[in-house]
């Protein structure tokens, strides 16, 4: 049995996904791994609630959509931490409440996610690690005289979960 105000991840089941611009190849692979969630789940996918939505302002204009059609959603997975928070912050100015009404996970996990209210839940993509394997790349590359093809290397992330997207159980 569960302790009064313990905390536990929220189990959403209309989940929905601010995306980045259509033209880029990271836009598409976490599309995707939202759509495999889901299906792995069971959790249904509504096209009305995959959004291109990549900054504070835009976070901000498709939450107030989202509400005003009365689909609020009770789970955004955003493409970044600044579309979260513009998110959450709609979401506050409308009377809702994180991660009570609505959880939210980001993607970055920049400071903003650590001082935000509540602290935001986000996908840590090791910006200093990309940063010195592209750096390393272009060095070999330049050192090399010869051609050398593009390749994809996926550097790890990692899930940090905090306060958006847990509920306390009363």
């Amino acid at each position: 049995m569960k302790q009064p105000n313990t905390l536990y991840i929220w189990a959403a089941k209309k989940i929905a996904h601010f995306k980045g611009p259509k033209n880029l190849e990271i836009t598409e692979k976490r599309l995707n791994g939202y759509l495999e969630a889901l299906k792995k789940h069971n959790i249904p996918i509504y096209d009305s609630l995959i959004i291109e939505s990549d900054t504070i302002e835009s976070g901000k204009i498709s939450m107030q959509k989202l509400i005003a059609e009365d689909n609020i959603p009770d789970g955004i997975f955003a493409v970044n931490d600044m579309t979260a928070i513009g998110a959450m912050s709609e979401i506050k100015i409308n009377n809702l409440k994180v991660p009570q009404d609505i959880a939210i996970v980001g993607f970055t996990n920049g400071i903003i996610s650590q001082i935000s209210d509540p602290k935001l839940s986000t996908i840590e993509q090791n910006a200093y690690q990309i940063g010195r394997r592209a750096t390393e790349l272009l060095i070999e590359r330049i050192d090399s005289k010869k051609y050398i093809e593009s390749r994809t290397e996926i550097i790890p992330t990692k899930l940090i979960i905090r306060e958006s997207s847990q509920k306390k159980q009363v």
